[in-house]
């Protein structure tokens, strides 16, 4: 459904990354890691981030239960992703951090194939 990627400065050329996937509870399942890319003045590459949490989003009556919680109303998940970036060297800046995953809506019939998604 939707990506973000938010990092944070920690110390020289040591930034803390955070990826949040919002997931359709019908949809692709999410894992447990995912890799990020990198473009930066130091290099290009990619690293890992780990789950670290999963929240049910999804803005429902207080009686209601969603399909991310065995209900049958709509649902959304929150995933949120942490890892750390290292790069060695010359001091970088300019970093473009980006993801690409592939992701298939289960009830989206007119495609014959996945769609593949960059965040930037």
């Amino acid at each position: 459904m939707g990506a973000d990627i938010t990092y944070q400065c920690i110390g020289p050329n040591l930034y803390s990354v955070s990826l949040t996937l919002y997931r359709d509870c019908d949809g692709a399942t999410i894992g447990n890691a995912e890799t990020i890319q990198y473009t930066s003045p130091c290099g290009t590459g990619t690293f890992t981030v780990n789950k670290v949490s999963v929240a049910d989003i999804t803005p429902l009556c207080p009686t209601a239960v969603s399909s991310c919680s065995g209900g049958s109303n709509y649902g959304v998940q929150e995933h949120v992703f942490r890892g750390t970036l290292n790069l060695t060297g010359s001091i970088c800046n300019n970093i473009i951090f980006s993801m690409s995953f592939f992701s298939l809506f289960v009830f989206i019939i007119t495609f014959s194939f996945c769609n593949f998604w960059f965040f930037f």
